[in-house]
């Protein structure tokens, strides 16, 4: 049975990528100091390690046993990060480069990297993007793009493959309704309160927005072998396929 450690496992992402990788008769270790995860995510059929990414003994004692390796914990506030760029900076580009450390010289063959939208900025780009197209507008988008260029550098070298997976607006179960982060589940949560939404600004801003289900299966097939050693950009495909097909037809199933 292949071994897979889930740093922020009991997380919204990371605890539904966990349920996934149980199911597919994986042996899971999740990696969580619960600051924003929470215990009662997970089932009693994954090895739970309480614990910080700044840890450096703890991250390489975990890793150690692992074969692959989803790196989903971060700090993932965008007005977090500008107030508290240091700390944000310790866990995304601190904590990311410790587990990269303790996979040197380990059995790990894949690392899968959870970045984000944020390294793009405010403007956004087409779907012929490139890798100049990259302009981070906060602490926390210049932390995920520090973050996957480490692993997309270091990993290689030490013989491990790696994928990069830029995360948009990801909703579903589990969802924490903060200040911060989720604004799906708090539209949701006010509409079944009785309570009107109070979307900001004139209303046209443009997001995009994949269900949880969908990024973990980008995970899983990010194991596959032929997509080794790149970036991946998890958004809605259908208004990108409008763009590049020829005749504007949609596919007839989900990508």
């Amino acid at each position: 049975m292949s071994h897979a450690l889930v740093t922020g496992g009991a997380g919204f992402i990371g605890s539904h990528l966990v349920d996934r990788l149980l199911a597919d008769g994986w042996d899971v270790t999740v990696l969580d100091d619960l600051s924003m995860g929470r215990r009662e995510n997970l089932g009693a059929a994954a090895r739970f390690v309480e614990g910080s990414l700044l840890d450096r003994e703890l991250v390489a004692k975990v890793v150690a046993d692992a074969d692959v390796v989803f790196h989903e914990a971060a700090r993932v506030s965008i007005r977090n990060s500008l107030e508290r760029f240091r700390d944000d900076a310790r866990t995304n580009v601190e904590g990311t480069l410790n587990v990269l450390e303790a996979m040197r010289g380990s059995k790990v063959r894949r690392l899968v990297f959870a970045s984000s939208m944020g390294v793009y900025g405010k403007d956004g780009l087409d779907v012929r993007e490139s890798e100049t197209d990259r302009a981070p507008r906060s602490p926390y988008g210049v932390g995920k793009l520090a973050g996957e260029s480490y692993c997309l550098t270091l990993a290689p070298q030490m013989g491990i493959d790696c994928v990069a997976l830029r995360y948009c607006n990801t909703y579903g179960p589990r969802q924490t309704p903060t200040p911060y982060v989720g604004v799906t589940t708090l539209f949701v949560n006010a509409l079944l309160r009785g309570e009107r939404p109070i979307i900001f600004d004139d209303g046209e801003q443009v997001r995009d927005y994949v269900y949880v289900g969908d990024v973990v299966e980008a995970n899983l097939r990010a194991l596959e072998t032929e997509a080794a050693n790149h970036r991946y950009n998890l958004s809605e495909v259908v208004d990108n396929w409008r763009q590049v097909a020829s005749d504007g037809a949609l596919p007839s199933s989900p990508s």
